[in-house]
């Protein structure tokens, strides 16, 4: 007997929401590469994870657009952002970056659970 092994990298999923207000109104993400699970990609976006400490870029977007926006991250992510286990975001709030026209997903709230 054969299975498959996979392992899930730091990743972000959107909604379309969320996705229009980063990017604009109507926008959909481009297929970068199929997943193994039917009808899920990784897109060609990406975005910068920003925390208390750190920030990670080029973060890949995961399609489709889902019903909620959530991040993904290892335990060690985490703490490299400075989110630690008994914290919980409260709220995520997006804009864009003028600077260099990037986008910057950014967690602005954090509160003990």
């Amino acid at each position: 007997m054969s299975f498959m092994i996979e392992t899930s990298a730091r990743h972000i999923h959107l909604t379309q929401e969320t996705l229009e207000k980063l990017f604009g109104e109507g926008y959909e993400l481009t297929v970068r590469k199929p997943l193994s699970y039917p009808g899920q990609f990784a897109s060609n976006e990406r975005l910068t994870v920003v925390g208390p400490k750190k920030e990670m870029a080029n973060v890949s977007i995961l399609g489709p657009v889902r019903k909620m926006d959530q991040i993904e991250l290892s335990a060690t992510d985490a703490r490299t952002l400075g989110i630690f286990q008994w914290q919980r975001v409260r709220e995520i709030r997006v804009h864009v970056d003028a600077h260099d026209f990037g986008m910057l997903l950014e967690e602005a709230r954090q509160t003990c659970a």
